[in-house]
């Protein structure tokens, strides 16, 4: 590697990711991804700050990256390119809602907001209808929505269609009883076909924005009174947010925390408005102000510091905190866990004093993304800032590379791996405040695709073996953390990229017996102990600590999943890190969660059965089921849980809600397996029998 560090400022880039796809010195070579589509497809980095809140609305969003978002051209509002801020908001007169005729509130004051917050959300399916036939939908933004199909000033960019509006579409797009879906979701922006990144998931037989919102608020509008589907369809509203492919927030996430918390602004802020809207004398004594709100977000990343410090959780917690203190109706929000048991993607590496360890990170060949991993130091090192503790590298394959000299304090800095003059591989510095307010060292470690297809002039990395080393320079032994980083398919615009994956030999993929992967633990028959199959195969990589990064906190719920034939942890279902000494995932140092979590709060079933992948739910079309499987449905299905306590009047902190009724449902859940499963495994929450058109 160069013996030089280049510092850069915060100003430039809010972090390493956004600094590789944005940041060009004099001479430089762009390493990224994002490519130049041809007009109006062209990513534009918008710049974007929210306005203030209002009295009773909200949280203030943080800063967005320094460079903006990146916005299609044609669902970009031309004011954002000329400086001049949206809005935010619709006028009063577009917003459902209002009194009627003897003062009452048109919603009713029950009523229980879910925010979806997902891609591929058709917004005419049955399941989100009432028994009249009227939309349950109050909102729905499209993020890629063409801008020019409503040009709604008060939108920073995209096509969002309200209630009055979307009723009046659905009636215009209704012939004999019959709707014409095509031409609604054209209409609505959630299809578009005319450009390269617009949204097509609703082409498809199944999307998994469908599939989700019929997990958390589809009902049948003709159910049966007293049933729990009516109580859904009665009292439940909805809002979404169909947000962009990774084709536009960059397959690793790199603005991916920004776009998810414009959405849950959306749907907060928008919430808020209705009810005001409802109540333009404000709360009456004893009532509170506003609805409650369950929002799912199927999102996340893996790799990252894993406590409240994370932007997202940061902003999660603040906006939490603040409507608590104010007063205001609750808000929660409900994630996955991660689907990433399996993909040797996080490691812990402890060194001793004054050596030196090493990891094998496998790049694969013809993968046309970007590769990222991270390393993290333990809390209290680099007590001396002038000479870190703990120092990484990488090494290419087949090119031993001398370790850099020491980045520059607690300067953010990056240094490179060149060979003859071209860069293989570039490896960031920073300092970091974890959200104890304990310092720790990261180390992003970053490559270019192994293969270009558009432009073969730029950087690519040689796929194979690559190794990533740690030297710990202390007097004594330290703990560091590795992750590879997220790593999504650049829909629509490519399909074709291979993560990298941690390559220890110790690492035991395959039951040598049965064939079959090897999950976090083992699930004997006739009640015999469980055991940490972790700590048996020995190795530095491992399956505990894969739970996703965005939701290794305690403001949100955190949902895993298992088989619902046997009660089995799902293979896929990531795993926590467990308890701070180490019992769980055999780490010599233990780890300090700081106000993180170890564990996921309870888990729901993701599949039927070990021939039965999936569960069902809602396919893109009307009368339509698919089978999906992945721990977002399990989330799905415990904010359904978490919305129908909300209508029964239960506003007690949604993670305790949940993890209450995870204890009541499975008291004889192994105590071995809470980093998998959680309090407890759930029911189901969707009715047996997903009703089709006849």
């Amino acid at each position: 590697m160069t013996a030089c560090w280049t510092i850069w400022k915060r100003t430039d880039a809010r972090s390493p990711y956004v600094h590789w796809f944005t940041r060009r010195q004099p001479g430089e070579q762009q390493l990224g991804d994002i490519r130049s589509a041809r007009e109006p497809d062209e990513l534009v980095l918008a710049p974007y700050a929210l306005p203030a809140r209002s009295k009773s609305r909200g949280t203030q969003a943080p800063g967005l990256s320094g460079h903006g978002l990146p916005v299609p051209g044609f669902s970009l509002n031309p004011g954002m390119v000329s400086g001049e801020v949206p809005g935010w908001m619709p006028p009063a007169a577009e917003l459902p809602g209002g009194m009627d005729r003897a003062g009452k509130p048109v919603i009713d004051d029950d009523t229980v907001i879910v925010g979806v917050i997902d891609n591929g959300i058709p917004l005419g399916h049955r399941r989100w209808r009432d028994a009249a036939g009227k939309t349950r939908v109050l909102g729905a933004w499209q993020m890629l929505g063409d801008w020019s199909l409503a040009r709604q000033g008060w939108l920073p960019f995209g096509r969002e269609v309200l209630a009055p509006e979307l009723n009046r579409l659905l009636a215009r797009y209704t012939a004999c009883g019959t709707l014409d879906e095509t031409a609604l979701n054209t209409a609505t922006g959630s299809l578009d076909m005319r450009h390269e990144l617009g949204n097509r998931r609703l082409a498809q037989n199944a999307s998994h924005g469908a599939h989700v919102l019929d997990a958390a608020a589809g009902a049948d509008p003709q159910a049966r009174a007293g049933s729990t589907e009516a109580l859904v369809r009665d009292r439940v509203r909805i809002l979404s947010v169909d947000m962009p492919s990774s084709g536009v927030f960059g397959a690793s996430g790199t603005w991916l925390d920004d776009f998810l918390i414009l959405a849950v602004r959306r749907v907060v802020d928008l919430a808020d408005a209705i009810w005001e809207k409802c109540h333009p004398r404000g709360a009456a004594p004893g009532q509170m102000t506003g609805y409650p709100v369950v929002i799912n977000m199927s999102w996340g990343k893996q790799a990252g510091v894993k406590d409240n410090s994370e932007p997202l959780a940061a902003w999660l917690h603040a906006l939490r905190h603040d409507r608590k203190t104010r007063g205001l109706s609750p808000v929660d929000i409900v994630m996955p866990a991660g689907n990433d048991n399996l993909e040797r993607c996080h490691a812990i590496l402890e060194p001793l004093a004054g050596q030196t360890q090493s990891l094998g990170w496998r790049i694969q060949p013809c993968d046309q993304s970007s590769n990222f991993a991270e390393v993290w130091a333990g809390r209290g090192n680099d007590a001396d800032k002038s000479r870190p503790d703990v120092l990484a590298w990488m090494e290419a394959p087949g090119r031993p590379a001398a370790p850099p000299c020491a980045p520059p304090g607690d300067c953010m800095a990056y240094t490179d791996l060149t060979e003859q003059g071209r860069i293989l591989a570039r490896l960031y510095s920073e300092v970091v405040t974890d959200a104890s307010g304990a310092e720790r060292r990261r180390f992003v470690l970053c490559t270019p695709p192994s293969l270009r297809l558009d432009d073969t002039a730029l950087p690519t990395a040689p796929a194979g073996l690559w190794r990533i080393m740690v030297a710990n320079n202390d007097a004594r032994q330290v703990q560091c953390t590795l992750a590879i980083q997220t790593d999504q398919a650049l829909q629509p615009t490519r399909r074709r990229n291979r993560r990298s994956y941690f390559d220890d030999p110790a690492y035991q993929r395959h039951d040598p017996d049965s064939g079959r992967p090897i999950g976090s633990y083992s699930w004997p028959p006739h009640g015999q102990k469980v055991a940490n199959l972790d700590s048996a195969a020995g190795a530095t990589v491992r399956r505990h600590g894969t739970q996703n990064a965005s939701v290794s906190q305690r403001a949100v719920v955190c949902v895993g999943g298992y088989r619902l034939s046997d009660g089995r942890p799902a293979d896929y279902s990531a795993t926590g890190r467990g308890r701070s000494k180490g019992q769980d995932d055999k780490a010599t140092l233990g780890h300090a969660t700081a106000a993180g979590r170890g564990a996921p709060t309870a888990s729901l079933p993701t599949d039927d059965g070990p021939s039965h992948f999936g569960i069902l739910a809602a396919g893109s079309a009307n009368g339509s089921v698919a089978a999906m499987r992945g721990t977002s449905f399990a989330a799905a299905q415990a904010t359904r849980l978490l919305a129908l306590e909300r209508c029964r009047g239960n506003l007690d902190d949604g993670p305790a809600v949940i993890a209450a009724l995870a204890h009541k449902a499975d008291p004889d859940r192994p105590d071995e397996t809470i980093e998998v499963l959680g309090a407890g495994r759930l029911p189901p929450a969707l009715p047996g029998r997903v009703s089709r058109r006849g």
